[in-house]
């Protein structure tokens, strides 16, 4: 007859696995425990203000930029311009966990200065287009993320106030003019009430109010001289968003064509065209209008290799039509 344990119908070497298995599983559950146990627990002056807040404590292993998520939604400060400094060292945010970052890897609390710089210039223009092209479509959740993330009401470059802005920049059209041209061309339909809400979105958030007086006296004029901000008042006051341009009128590579040719051309040199472009787009411009040899304006985005205009216009329906793609393959290929 067989020995058995104490516990019928086990061998010994049976009750010895089951004993591992045990062991293995206790050890994971304590694991488990430690990691819940875990947490980090922040305080975050705001630099000399001495302004303070705390968050929900966060797990040790979560990525840094939940503590920073958390500054910019109590604080508004984008996180981009977010410099974190721990007993005078400077936080890198980039792929770090939180809790290794803040010397805390096991969890604990810990006290963190904030201290609101001056965004990179690259995100801070990158912020200010998004903003300006949410303005153009009419979308609040975009332009409220595009203020969140750093943008500027004021308009590109800080605005045609803002003495550090370039020429073009100054002449570029501001977001509450986008929404403005929006509002009124737009109609009592849905374009025209969603310019008017980002008007007020803009507006609460600081935006100055615009001069919405033309300059030029046609559109022509206006795209002449490269004056975009002119383009969109002559737009708020109605005028034909098809309207044919001439040689010189902002059009290149022809002897006519519309607006959207014109933004086309433009788009490589002319801070403001895309989003213009984008503007003309929802007031109902001929996506399918020639120029003068019977190209579009798709075409025209793909001869000047303007990827980012061609996808605007793609994915309003352009089509690439004439007679100058009927048997070349010059511009990038979509």
């Amino acid at each position: 007859m067989k020995r058995t344990s104490g516990v019928e119908g086990l061998s010994p070497a049976a009750m010895a696995r089951c004993s591992l298995v045990l062991l293995e599983l206790r050890a994971s559950v304590q694991v488990e425990a430690t990691r819940m146990e875990a947490k980090v627990r922040v305080t975050v002056v705001l630099g000399l203000a001495g302004q303070r807040f705390s968050p929900a404590p966060f797990d040790a292993d979560a990525p840094l930029l939940e503590l920073q998520a958390a500054i910019r939604a109590e604080l508004r400060i984008p996180v981009a311009a977010q410099r974190l400094i721990l007993e005078n060292r400077v936080l890198e945010s980039e792929g770090q966990l939180l809790g290794p970052a803040l010397g805390v890897p096991q969890g604990g609390e810990v006290e963190v200065t904030c201290i609101r710089t001056n965004m990179p210039p690259e995100i801070q223009r990158a912020a200010d287009c998004s903003l300006l092209l949410a303005a153009a479509r009419g979308c609040q959740a975009q332009l409220s993320q595009a203020l969140e993330d750093g943008a500027q009401a004021s308009g590109l470059g800080g605005g045609p106030d803002c003495e550090e802005a370039s020429l073009g920049e100054r002449q570029a059209p501001t977001p509450l003019m986008m929404a403005l041209a929006l509002g009124e061309k737009g109609g009592p339909g849905a374009a025209g009430a969603a310019g008017a809400a980002c008007a007020a979105l803009l507006r609460a958030a600081g935006a100055a109010e615009p001069d919405m007086e033309p300059r030029a006296t046609s559109l022509g004029q206006a795209f002449t001289v490269g004056c975009l901000a002119d383009v969109v008042r002559l737009l708020a006051r109605c005028v034909d968003p098809n309207t044919v341009l001439r040689r010189g009128e902002g059009l290149e590579a022809t002897s006519g064509g519309s607006a959207l040719h014109a933004c086309c051309a433009l788009q490589r040199t002319t801070p403001g065209a895309l989003e213009v472009a984008q503007l003309l787009c929802k007031l109902r411009a001929d996506l399918d209008s020639t120029d003068a040899e019977g190209d579009t304006p798709l075409a025209h985005a793909r001869y000047f290799q303007s990827r980012e205009m061609y996808s605007l216009l793609e994915a309003h329906g352009a089509k690439v039509a004439g007679p100058f793609y009927r048997f070349r393959r010059s511009g990038f290929e979509p």
